[in-house]
């Protein structure tokens, strides 16, 4: 199973705040990693938000959980272009 590591509380704050960006691509890696910390699986993430299996692996495979909270992780998931929203 797949899933991203326990958050700090600092992380899962930025993550919730995070949830209200007006780009699309951060809100949905925010509902990812926040819906894989609570330990839930790919296919229920996928069933919920619609988007493929890859996408939500990818997203969880390339969060290492200290890329995303640099300042400059969002441009890097705004380049990405295999997210189904």
């Amino acid at each position: 199973m797949l899933i991203v590591r326990p958050l700090i509380l600092h992380e899962k704050k930025q993550l919730l705040t995070r949830l209200a960006a007006e780009n699309p691509f951060t809100r949905r890696h925010c509902q990812i990693l926040l819906a894989s910390a609570k330990g839930e699986r790919a296919a229920s993430i996928h069933a919920r938000l619609d988007c493929t299996l890859d996408v939500i692996r990818e997203a969880i495979r390339s969060n290492d959980n200290t890329q995303y909270f640099a300042d400059s992780a969002c441009a890097f998931w705004q380049t990405k272009q295999r997210w189904t929203l």
